[in-house]
């Protein structure tokens, strides 16, 4: 007898595994195989904002409705003369921008990279040449030097500190422009990484993108306008779920384990 898979999805009636309590019963078998074969990898999800300009204006408006109870205006509901409360209008505000994030509001669901998938996200982006180096060693004061080694390595170090100066004038741009192809490295790394990664986008519990044998939830020429789109900030929050899904220990919720 193979022995019946748990739904996260179901009732936790449902789920719980049969009682063998009477001695008589026949114990479950284990199929390995069938169970590899329903096996997956960790996924994590993250709530991205679509117009994160949302979040700035609640910011302000959370400001304005403290002030507006510090100064002791009338709670709720209108006032003597049947105009509305100056807080009852900055609660209804708040009400109508919580309801415009909410609408803005998309749960991207991504999956583990396994090390085979993060390399060749490496190889596909190599890392830029690195730009020349200063070399030349700095000179060394000998211990309890005499006054004529103390003048010598007085000397030496401003020389050596003027061609160290020098040499870096004379390389500024090529590290000004190895930086911005490392950012830029970076960057790509992590677009294709989530190109890779994305299982499902989902908006008020509709899916809106689902990775399928078709093709994944999002492109990689897609995921690339992500950065203008949604921001450098929430694109690292992606990649961050990402990193969470490959590094985090799995964990059975406590209501599915068995009673001790």
């Amino acid at each position: 007898m193979t022995q019946k898979s748990i739904n996260p999805e179901a009732s936790l009636d449902e789920a719980a595994p049969a009682s063998y309590d009477d001695e008589t019963a026949e114990a479950p078998t284990f199929d390995l195989d069938s169970w590899l074969g329903g096996a997956t990898v960790m996924t994590a999800s993250v709530d991205i904002v679509q117009n994160s300009g949302l979040l700035g204006r609640y910011a302000a408006w959370e400001r304005k409705y403290e002030a507006a109870k510090e100064d002791g205006a009338v709670t709720g509901g209108d006032d003597s003369l049947g105009d509305e409360s100056p807080l009852a209008a900055l609660e209804r505000e708040g009400a109508a921008l919580r309801k415009q994030i909410e609408a803005s509001t998309a749960t991207w669901f991504v999956r583990a990279l396994d090390s085979e998938e993060r390399q060749a996200v490496i190889d596909a982006h190599p890392a830029p040449d690195e730009p020349p180096t200063f070399t030349d060693p700095a000179p060394r004061l000998v211990p309890s030097p005499t006054e004529a080694q103390a003048n010598a390595y007085i000397k030496g170090m401003t020389a050596w500190e003027a061609r160290r100066d020098a040499f870096a004038r004379a390389h500024k741009q090529e590290l000004a422009d190895y930086q911005k192809q490392v950012r830029a490295i970076g960057m790509a790394r992590v677009v294709e990484s989530i190109a890779r990664a994305v299982i499902r986008v989902e908006v008020g519990g509709r899916i809106i993108a689902e990775s399928t044998e078709a093709g994944p939830a999002i492109t990689a020429e897609k995921a690339a306008g992500l950065v203008q789109a949604i921001g450098e900030v929430q694109v690292a929050k992606l990649n961050a779920a990402i990193n969470e899904a490959a590094d985090a220990e799995p964990e059975v919720p406590a209501a599915f384990l068995p009673e001790s």
